[in-house]
Parts: structure tokens; C-alpha cells; sequence
């Protein structure tokens, strides 16, 4: 169900009208077939939303620690080994730093059985937006520094992660 990826899709292109961004398809001229969820190619980088429902902590073996980063490896060869900046949001249930857990903004719907926020959940829902939207502002604008280290991970409303 790709509902809460378009949404924060939706989210983006109407937030950065100024920035192309690309959803869920191969990068051009790139060998490993790999999308990433959100992009735009800011040039000296490039920055990627990845919407990680329910912190991409299932059974899948999809999502496995290990082969998530060996795809996000593949990407960075994909876009020339510039810095990949990589922003993950989960639009689900987390864990605060203080302990409390806090609930999905998502919901099935019982008329039609199709995901949407949950009408108790609005507020804290555009709270994650406007905090995406910080931290997209945020590295659109700093150039990622050259180091030993290129890929840039920035984990939002993940267990045992500030915001």
C-alpha cells in the first residue's frame, strides 16, 4: 500500500514547487535497478525521503539492517558517489525518547478499507509534516561536507530518535 509514501509525495511537490522531485523510480543511467522512495538532485547531492512504514520493522526480509544498506550502497554508485542525504520518516507508531508510545496517524477506514489519517491524529500528522519539511529545508540548503562518509542518514519519529 503505497498510500502514506504518495501522500508525503503530494506533501513535498506542493512544499518545494521549485525542486523537481522524482517518486519511486530508477535513477537514469544507473546500473542497480534500486529506487529510492522521494528525491530531488540538488547537484552537489542528493536528497532522498524514504517513508518507512512502521520503521521498516516487519518480517520482511526486504528490510533487513543489512539489505536496506547494501540498496542504499547501490544508490549512492547510482547517482555517481556524490553524497546521498537521506531523510527516513515513519508515519507510524513509535516509541518518544521519554518512553511514551506514540500511536500511527494512520487508520484503515471501515467504509472502504483504505489507509487515511485518522481524524484524532490530523494535528500530530502535520506536525510530522512540518518537521520534514524543517529538515528537507535543511539539507536542500547545506551541502553535505566532503568526508570519508557519503551517505547522510537523518531518522524521523523513529524509536530512540529525537524527532
Amino acid at each position: 500500500d503505497l498510500t502514506k509514501e504518495l501522500e508525503v509525495y503530494r506533501f513535498i511537490q506542493q512544499t518545494f514547487p521549485n525542486h523537481e522531485w522524482t517518486n519511486d523510480r530508477v535513477v537514469q543511467g544507473g546500473c542497480s535497478r534500486r529506487r529510492m522512495d522521494i528525491w530531488t538532485d540538488c547537484l552537489t547531492h542528493i536528497v532522498n525521503i524514504e517513508v518507512d512504514e512502521h520503521q521498516h520493522l516487519s518480517p520482511d526480509e526486504n528490510y533487513t539492517p543489512e539489505c536496506e544498506q547494501k540498496r542504499i550502497q547501490l544508490l549512492c554508485e547510482d547517482i555517481g558517489f556524490r553524497p546521498l542525504v537521506c531523510i527516513r520518516i515513519n508515519p507510524d507508531a513509535y516509541i518518544a525518547t521519554d518512553g511514551t508510545k506514540i500511536p500511527s496517524c494512520w487508520t484503515r477506514s471501515a467504509v472502504k478499507g483504505i489507509m487515511q489519517v485518522s481524524s484524532r491524529k490530523k494535528k500530530d500528522w502535520d506536525h510530522r509534516l512540518d518537521t520534514l519539511k524543517q529538515k528537507i529545508q535543511e539539507c536542500i540548503q547545506s551541502i553535505p561536507e566532503y568526508t570519508d562518509q557519503l551517505i547522510h542518514t537523518h531518522y524521523l519519529f523513529y524509536d530512540g530518535h529525537h524527532v
